[in-house]
């Protein structure tokens, strides 16, 4: 654990441990902020998969080019659905 938790945090933290835990990462850092202000960061699994691997810290930094995809396909349907031009029961072939 990387900051305080307190009851208000605790599901976020919870949710980090959970992903970890079912491997649907190796390690995750996450951030909540308010207008400026951070209120909450933690960091939770290790950088590799490999037995003795360090711990993520706040410090980590993660390669995320294999999501580019995705994203700006799911950002792009979601828009589109938004806009009226298809609908998210739309099967794509």
């Amino acid at each position: 654990m990387c900051s305080p938790v307190g009851p208000r945090w605790l599901s976020l933290e919870n949710l980090l441990e959970e992903g970890r835990d079912q491997g649907v990462y190796t390690a995750a850092v996450a951030a909540v902020g308010l207008k400026g202000e951070l209120l909450w960061q933690d960091a939770a699994g290790q950088v590799r998969r490999e037995p003795n691997s360090p711990a993520a810290s706040l410090d980590t930094i993660f390669d995320l080019a294999s999501l580019t995809k995705p994203l700006a396909t799911t950002l792009a349907l979601m828009l589109l659905a938004h806009r009226g031009f298809l609908s998210l029961a739309t099967t794509l072939e």
